[in-house]
């Protein structure tokens, strides 16, 4: 006689009804103690109407957490709706011409951190290189203003 064997593996995680999806068993945990301690602040105001009320509430509150975080994306679930979006979204690695980087040079010479910083987290993802030549324009820029900062620190006399 031939024998079979089977490979018994845990059942999966069953899907919630709503979703079809399994269940977010941290997120549930995460929620429904969130909800027990806003049911019990909440508690705390309503214990001077009733006993009753105090209980009711955190009970309440408890379950409308517990089943929020059970919608909930786990972190695995947000990093891969996330990669799937990088394929998906437009990225240009085109560096940057010379009219922007004569506006970039003027702006950095105002404000060298806040452009810089300001033009290289609304670029970073969108135009990656020309975030980075960006970001070089205005660390140069804050450069030289901080040496002619300190030469005409030292070179104007009677000023401490």
């Amino acid at each position: 006689m031939e024998q079979q064997t089977q490979n018994f593996a845990a059942p999966p995680v069953p899907p919630t009804a709503s979703t079809g999806k399994p269940a977010n068993k941290l997120g549930v945990f995460r929620w429904a103690a969130l909800g027990l301690l806003v049911g019990f602040i909440i508690g705390l105001f309503l214990a001077k109407i009733s006993f009753a009320l105090f209980f009711a509430s955190i009970l309440i509150f408890t379950i409308w957490g517990g089943y929020h975080g059970s919608k909930t994306k786990t972190q695995q679930q947000k990093w891969e709706e996330y990669q799937e979006y990088k394929k998906k979204a437009f990225v240009s690695d085109e560096p940057l011409d010379s009219r922007e980087k004569i506006v970039i040079w003027i702006f950095c010479l105002l404000a060298p951190v806040i452009c810089g910083g300001v033009l290289y987290y609304m670029w970073r993802y969108k135009y990656p290189t020309k975030a980075k030549q960006a970001n070089k324009i205005s660390w140069i820029a804050f450069s030289i203003e901080a040496i002619l900062g300190i030469v005409l620190k030292l070179l104007v006399p009677g000023q401490s």
